[in-house]
């Protein structure tokens, strides 16, 4: 039967056993500090990349907007400047 490395009274070695099982327990501290910092990342990453995607959209809506708006403000110089030149005596 394997004996488990982190009990202190399974080997011969006294303070070797206790030093081992004092780092096993660190590395699975360190694991589970790990883990956490991870999905707290991930969590950032998730709400970052959500941001970015509502400014890209955004983003659309006004040059859609502008595009708009400037077809409009060219439909309306050339309906001046026609309306212009007929009451000038343009052909």
């Amino acid at each position: 039967m394997a004996q488990d490395p982190r009990d202190p009274e399974a080997s011969h070695g006294g303070i070797w056993a206790e030093y081992r099982f004092h780092v096993l327990s660190q590395l699975e501290r360190l694991g589970k500090d790990i883990e956490k910092n991870r999905d707290d990342i991930l969590k950032e990453f998730d709400k970052d990349h959500k941001t970015i995607q509502t400014i890209e959209e955004q983003v659309f809506q006004l040059r859609l907007k502008a595009a708009f708006w400037g077809g409009i403000g060219a439909a309306v110089g050339y309906v001046i400047s026609f309306l212009v030149s007929k009451a000038l005596g343009g052909k």
